[in-house]
């Protein structure tokens, strides 16, 4: 069963555009065979997908160049250029990737992120950049702006993207977002349009994304003995009291927070209950109202490939086919591509667990940001198509064979 259970996916509105990427994209319609190792326990297999991390090997990873990009706020990102030589012929319009990482380090080389940026480098020669959030990955935290939901309502995602394209104006920006990293990006870019196009943000697969924020932190605070919320936590913790305990010091009693209460949160939705007075918010339903994507996903102006799994234990495929929330494949621009196993972040094939490569994963997102790449050197068309090419959603399924 574990072996065999390969069933892949794709919806979609029946586009032009949705149709002439899906048409470049074989992995697409490839199936997907989960670690055997790691999809071998019943009912766990989920969690042991998710938990088991592999980054980049040491021997492979790519030099790093860190730009810091001053903000409004008073704060700095980061961001890493990767493999990027001062005395490398590298064509300006050449396309960019910009990663937006999941919870963690923003490390380059870690996960899901960092395996992908590697292979987006080595089979496309895209320019590749990630981006260090506020306080994160050793960067100071030096604004009131700490690692939280809340954190997904700011215009970061913005600031970031706008030292990108003013780098290099003449290309275009492809993102691929994993986990809070996609909800961070998709929260922004729906709320900005406009000025998505401005700055030539042209596509973008997303790994993992929740739909729902407040879903998502709901789910991840009740799966598994509160697994999910408590490693989110953790890895906050931990962050915060390594860089940031004089930023600490600095904010607590600033508007009514409390650094204590902050460190006593065992949950995401007890630490976002700590910082909500930090972010000016009177509620947890009043942060959702400003910070969650699900709100404005729908006005996103540019491909958008989602690629998540059935079994994901806070991020489910299925919640993004729901017709009783807005409905996301609604959008012309939106395709769908979940798999049955893979968990959250996950996707390891191969028979052994020190074997798994991710090539499904690894082929998906590549061929579909040079799919969107191609089009548009091309200059085949990429905004929504006409009435007359919208119809019902398109679903192909590759057969559970063995």
């Amino acid at each position: 069963k574990c072996c065999i259970d390969v069933g892949v996916k794709l919806k979609c509105m029946p586009t032009r555009i949705n149709k002439e990427i899906a048409s470049r994209c074989p992995t697409f319609y490839k199936p997907y065979r989960p670690n055997a190792m790691l999809s071998s326990i019943p009912g766990i297999d989920h969690l042991l997908q998710s938990a088991y991390l592999v980054g980049v090997p040491p021997a492979s990873r790519a030099a790093v160049r860190i730009q810091l990009v001053k903000l409004p706020d008073g704060g700095s990102l980061g961001l890493q250029w990767l493999n990027e030589s001062e005395d490398e012929d590298i064509p300006t319009t050449r396309h960019i990737v910009v990663s937006m990482p999941p919870v963690g380090e923003c490390s380059p080389f870690k996960n899901l992120n960092g395996i992908l940026c590697h292979e987006i480098i080595k089979r496309l020669h895209y320019r590749v950049v990630q981006v260090v959030y506020q306080g994160l990955g050793g960067l100071p935290l030096t604004s009131r702006h700490l690692p939280g939901t809340g954190y997904c309502g700011l215009s970061d995602t913005g600031e970031a993207i706008r030292a990108v394209h003013e780098a290099f104006p003449e290309a275009k920006i492809l993102v691929l977002g994993c986990s809070i990293g996609s909800a961070i990006f998709t929260r922004w870019a729906g709320a900005n349009p406009e000025v998505c196009k401005r700055y030539k943000v042209s596509g973008a697969v997303l790994c993992a994304h929740g739909f729902s924020a407040q879903e998502t932190t709901e789910r991840g605070d009740k799966m598994f003995m509160s697994i999910g919320g408590k490693n989110v936590v953790r890895i906050w913790k931990e962050q915060l009291s390594t860089y940031n305990t004089a930023q600490l010091d600095k904010l607590d009693g600033v508007d009514g927070f409390s650094r204590n209460a902050l460190f006593k949160a065992r949950l995401s939705g007890e630490w976002d209950d700590a910082l909500l007075s930090i972010y000016g918010y009177t509620s947890r339903e009043d942060m959702f109202l400003h910070c969650d994507a699900v709100y404005v996903m729908k006005s996103i102006n540019f491909p958008s490939l989602y690629i998540n799994a059935e079994d994901d234990p806070v991020c489910p495929a299925a919640r993004m086919r729901r017709q009783e929330k807005p409905d996301l494949l609604n959008s012309p621009m939106a395709m769908l591509l979940s798999t049955r196993r893979g968990g959250h972040l996950g996707w390891h094939d191969g028979f052994f667990a020190s074997s798994s490569q991710r090539q499904w994963i690894r082929g998906a997102v590549c061929e579909f940001l040079q799919a969107v790449a191609d089009i548009q050197t091309e200059e085949a068309a990429v905004q929504p198509c006409g009435t007359s090419e919208v119809g019902s959603l398109v679903t192909s399924e590759h057969p559970s064979t063995s």
